[in-house]
């Protein structure tokens, strides 16, 4: 961590006894989120990223809040001065936002609040509550830092964006219809991808996507003949593919369609030499990946099956628990500079890669959680 980044913990801590932050919804007795994070701020206040050294100096809380229901009790939390941000999952998502101070772009475009910012004015008096969607840079995030893998000699800016190809349509594909094929397709946009392709089992859900994310352009891919017609003309470069469906084995006709869909993308040959081509002019624009790169967001199990359909056919696979990790780290950054902003919240340099290699280490060699007894609602 920079001194200036130091200085800015200390001021944060400094303003209450001990920053508490929180995990909003229910059920969220299982979640990792808490090991996450509490391992973050002990790294943050300590020279040491080891469990086993860091020493108990006061530092932030990270704690869960079991909630079904937005309720006064909640908002009185959210307010209190030692409140220093949050995470927020299903079911308050969406019925958080009307008690929040602002919404950045991010939630706006996805209906959408996963973290609470809190943003100082210039007094630092009245401090802002603002939401935001870092599941948007879970997958950006985990896509660019494939790319960086395979380009490791490149600097590039945070916002960096895929350059605009002379004669080569640039898309992607999205697997699902729910909430996070949302976040991903509102991250390709922010990668600089315009068109995108969507496999769906459900047509109206499809329409729903497209219907609710109006500022991008989105395609249902409804078979496989259909897949191989659009994306197999040497016009088009299809360098990034994301699942965000459940790891399940597809048991009605509509299900398995979906696969069989993918396997027809994924059969068709990636214009590698395209993309080695034409690197970019400078530090604001990403080069194409010289291998195609498939994100699966399901993490359980961690080895999907279609991350498994993706090697098979020789892409480069992220899986879950990058885009995880990513969604994270944007997190703390966000809440250690106290801005919600994407650019923030993709800077590597914030925390720094000591912390990031060490909570890194921590949430790949943990065991699912186990939850003992009954996790209480306290809306009920």
């Amino acid at each position: 961590m920079t001194s200036k980044n130091a200085e800015t913990f200390r001021a944060e801590q400094s303003r209450a006894s001990t920053p508490l932050y929180r995990l909003y919804g229910y059920p969220i007795a299982h979640s990792a989120a808490p090991a996450f994070h509490n391992f973050v701020f002990s790294a943050l206040g300590n020279k040491t990223s080891d469990p086993k050294e860091m020493s108990q100096a006061m530092h932030p809380v990270y704690s869960l809040w079991s909630s079904s229901k937005v309720t006064e009790e909640m908002l009185e939390d959210i307010r209190q001065p030692e409140f220093g941000g949050a995470s927020v999952t299903m079911p308050l998502k969406s019925t958080i936002i009307p008690h929040l101070d602002e919404i950045t772009q991010e939630s706006r475009a996805t209906g959408a609040v996963n973290t609470i910012v809190k943003v100082y004015t210039g007094d630092h008096t009245q401090p802002k509550l603002v939401g935001t969607n870092t599941d948007i840079l879970g997958v950006k995030n985990s896509l660019t830092q494939a790319i960086y893998s395979q380009y490791p000699s490149l600097v590039l800016h945070p916002d960096a964006t895929f350059a605009k190809a002379p004669s080569v349509e640039v898309v992607a594909l999205v697997i699902g219809g729910g909430a996070t094929t949302r976040s991903a397709c509102q991250a390709l946009f922010l990668m600089g991808v315009e068109q995108i392709y969507l496999v769906n089992r459900d047509v109206d859900e499809a329409n729903k996507v497209e219907n609710e994310l109006p500022h991008l352009k989105i395609r249902h891919l409804q078979s496989c003949a259909q897949a191989q017609s659009i994306l197999g003309k040497e016009s088009v470069l299809l360098p990034l593919i994301v699942g965000a469906i459940p790891c399940l084995e597809p048991q009605t006709e509509e299900e398995k369609l979906v696969y069989a869909v993918v396997k027809t993308v994924l059969s068709i040959r990636y214009r590698n030499k395209i993309a080695e081509e034409m690197l970019p002019p400078d530090e604001h624009r990403l080069p194409f990946p010289s291998k195609r790169l498939f994100l699966d967001m399901a993490y359980k199990p961690r080895w999907t099956k279609l991350l498994a359909m993706a090697e098979e056919h020789s892409c480069h696979t992220v899986t879950g628990i990058h885009a995880m990790l990513e969604q994270g780290y944007a997190q703390q950054r966000m809440w250690l500079r106290g801005d919600p902003s994407p650019t923030v919240g993709s800077d590597v340099s914030i925390l720094g890669e000591r912390v990031e290699h060490g909570v890194r280490q921590l949430i790949e060699a943990m065991a699912d959680v186990v939850v003992a007894g009954v996790e209480v609602d306290r809306s009920v």
